[in-house]
């Protein structure tokens, strides 16, 4: 989304240099992508004819970073992810993880494998 913002009011460079110091990017989005982002500025005068600067540019580089997949063996509502498994009659299989098992990722809908060892 394209978004412009706009400082207005007379004064002097110093205020308006304090003031674009102030400017901070942030993307809580786990995944923001990785195309870079432009951001141009430009000022104007406050003379009669009013004088418009050139614009300037930020070059903004993104670089995602990937999180790793968390696994719950033993769902969302037990404490910790790993689940105590006892197996007694060689007869009666018994299942390794929880019916409430959870993977989940922040920034991804897909895994491409899962080990055991």
């Amino acid at each position: 989304a394209s978004r412009t913002y706009t400082i207005q009011g007379t004064g002097t460079h110093a205020f308006y240099q304090s003031v674009l110091n102030t400017l901070k990017y942030n993307n809580i989005n786990e995944n923001p992508g990785d195309h870079n982002r432009q951001i141009a500025i430009t000022c104007t005068d406050d003379q009669a004819v009013n004088f418009e600067s050139k614009f300037t540019y930020i070059d903004l580089q993104i670089i995602p970073v990937n999180d790793a997949p968390v696994i719950d063996l033993n769902g969302p509502f037990q404490p910790g992810t790993d689940v105590p498994v006892t197996f007694e009659d060689p007869a009666l299989p018994v299942p390794l993880v929880s019916d409430d098992l959870t993977i989940t990722d922040p920034d991804s809908g897909f895994l491409s494998k899962c080990t055991l060892t």
